[in-house]
């Protein structure tokens, strides 16, 4: 019997790397079986379906907590706690694990098994530890950081905002160029990820067809406002795309006046 890491699918477990055939020790082979002890992480299920799935079709039985009483936790209860605490006989405790009102319990507990202080903290704040107590010094402001690449970043920086938008909304590249008398000399409308390239080109070429016998026209009507004809521009392109695809595009426009002061 093997006692693995992975029941919640995790890509860098020793269960992961065995049920791919990627172990250097631990290979399956039919008839197998692999017991899953634990309960389902919320947002875990994906994974872990996907694991059970290539087991059985490697022919290895997949034995669930839903189905068998093979549950078992790692957590500590009441009475494990109390011979812990009775061996190491703390005089300060901080419990950390579970969600408020485990924690608040816990330091409940703690004062009545006759810890002398129990606090619970908050992510960030701060104690000193000095002559044998634990004292609260200030909240330090912290964040939810995330590796991208090569730098650390709080997760819910814009950057990140701004990517999960161009995902769901996909983009457009819009480029125009002017004379100094705002005569239009260009237009040039791109796309990775609207349309396959062909259909996107075809697309654009009517938009762009379209845009060039309007514009004129709309740079008079606006009395040559730089902001409100890139405004039009920027607008009408992106109407005109969602007409025909139903995806409201992030935009990326780029104006240039040649020759002008």
């Amino acid at each position: 019997m093997y006692i693995c890491t992975g029941s919640q699918g995790n890509y860098r477990s020793a269960l992961s790397s065995i049920v791919k055939g990627e172990h250097k020790d631990v290979k399956l082979a039919k008839g197998d079986a692999i017991i899953f002890s634990s309960k389902i992480i919320p947002g875990n299920e994906e994974k872990i379906e996907r694991m059970q799935e290539n087991l059985m079709d490697q022919g290895v039985d997949v034995i669930r907590e839903e189905e068998f009483l093979v549950h078992t936790s790692g957590h500590g209860n009441r009475a494990d706690l109390k011979r812990l605490y009775a061996l190491l006989k703390p005089k300060i405790l901080m419990p950390v694990h579970g969600d408020k009102r485990f924690i608040r319990e816990h330091q409940r507990y703690g004062y009545s098994l006759g810890i002398g202080q129990v606090e619970t903290a908050r992510n960030g704040d701060l104690f000193r530890l000095r002559d044998g107590h634990l004292e609260f010094v200030e909240a330090v402001p912290v964040e939810i950081m995330a590796v991208d690449r090569r730098r650390v970043v709080p997760l819910n920086a814009q950057v990140f905002k701004n990517r999960k938008r161009i995902a769901y909304n996909c983009s457009v590249f819009i480029s125009v160029v002017f004379d100094a008398e705002w005569k239009l000399l260009d237009l040039q409308i791109s796309s990775i990820d609207i349309l396959d390239e062909p259909a996107f080109s075809e697309l654009a070429a009517g938009i762009k067809a379209d845009m060039e016998a309007q514009i004129p026209e709309e740079v008079v009507k606006f009395n040559y406002n730089e902001n409100q004809i890139s405004d039009y521009i920027k607008s009408r392109i992106r109407r005109k795309i969602f007409n025909v695809t139903e995806i409201k595009p992030v935009v990326f426009y780029h104006l240039t006046r040649t020759g002008a002061a």
